[in-house]
């Protein structure tokens, strides 16, 4: 049994380098007077939001040249409302098994009854784990019961669901809600699907989340032993090509901003996502002033953003990583 499935993995892997999907240039317009990027703190032992930081706090880089701060602003309690995303990928003798339990289901329904009433929440699922594509199992809405009972179908039965893809799907619902943060949660065994196994898509895919200032946060469950050895065997080999069968939704954290965490158990599901929601009261906008001239490259150009004083590393600042410029028009 598990010789077939890592024989179905490798054939999987090389399916994907003949079908890898278009590139997608997401750029970052630099017409504005200032160019804004949200950063999230926390504190690196206990997790718990940072708040009451100001302008004089934070440095921010850009090229590996820092740039003087122009704009600040923290949304603290007053934050933006979250148009939360929640995404299953849940492997169907790992993760799946674990969260099928009515611990999971009231630990699920604990944290979303603990959103802010001006939050509101989707669900989605990939019913075919690993090759399949998320499905939307409820809309984005605010009725806490609907979503909570969402959560739970989607650790039942598939259904019949309108195929999403959740990028797209993310970057609608930031045109559509200009006014709140559109923030997707992928809960998963840390398996890669189809579409992110290429180096190269997963920076598409985070470039067109950056260019709609969209977080990615990623909860990773325990991965069966199987599994794991077979992602011990294969990202090896697949690294010489550029790919990898895991790690992809934790790159995405990182390239955006947002939270990756490791879950140990069905019971822990609930805490880690309300970690994930209080997270963003320790939101803080920052800004730098680009004249004319900047960023008509067309060109990836590389963020970082720092706090002056972090002693031993107490504190954890996460912003997205990268934007691609606009191009300038030839004339």
């Amino acid at each position: 049994m598990k010789t077939q499935w890592i024989l179905f993995l490798i054939s999987v892997v090389a399916a994907s380098a003949q079908t890898a999907p278009a590139q997608t240039d997401v750029t970052f317009r630099s017409d504005t007077e200032v160019m804004q990027v949200t950063a999230l703190v926390r504190d690196a032992v206990t997790r718990r939001p940072v708040t009451g930081l100001d302008r004089a706090d934070f440095r921010l880089l850009v090229d590996g040249k820092e740039r003087p701060l122009t704009y600040f602003a923290a949304e603290g309690a007053e934050r933006r409302p979250l148009a939360l995303l929640i995404s299953l990928n849940l492997a169907p003798d790992g993760a799946f098994r674990q969260l099928s339990t009515q611990a999971a289901a009231a630990s699920f329904a604990a944290a979303i009854a603990g959103l802010h009433p001006s939050d509101e929440a989707a669900v989605y699922a990939v019913p075919d784990w690993f090759v399949g594509k998320p499905e939307e199992v409820a809309p984005l809405g605010r009725d806490r019961e609907a979503t909570a009972a969402a959560l739970t179908k989607a650790l039942t039965v598939a259904g019949d669901r309108r195929e999403e893809l959740l990028v797209e799907r993310a970057r609608e619902v930031a045109a559509l809600r200009p006014d709140s943060h559109v923030a997707v949660v992928v809960i998963s065994d840390g398996m890669n699907t189809l579409d992110m196994i290429e180096s190269r898509s997963r920076r598409d895919l985070a470039e067109q989340l950056q260019g709609g200032d969209i977080s990615v946060s990623a909860l990773t469950l325990d991965m069966m032993a199987t599994y794991a050895a077979a992602a011990t065997a294969l990202n090896p080999i697949g690294k010489l090509f550029g790919m990898s069968i895991t790690g992809g939704a934790k790159q995405l954290s990182e390239e955006t901003g947002g939270v990756a965490m490791e879950v140990n158990g069905p019971e822990e599901i609930g805490p880690a996502l309300g970690q994930v929601v209080s997270a963003y009261i320790s939101r803080y906008s920052i800004g730098f002033h680009a004249n004319g001239q900047e960023f008509h490259d067309g060109k990836r150009h590389k963020i970082e953003v720092k706090l002056k004083s972090n002693t031993g590393g107490r504190y954890k600042v996460t912003a997205r990583q990268h934007f691609r410029s606009e191009a300038k028009p030839r004339r």
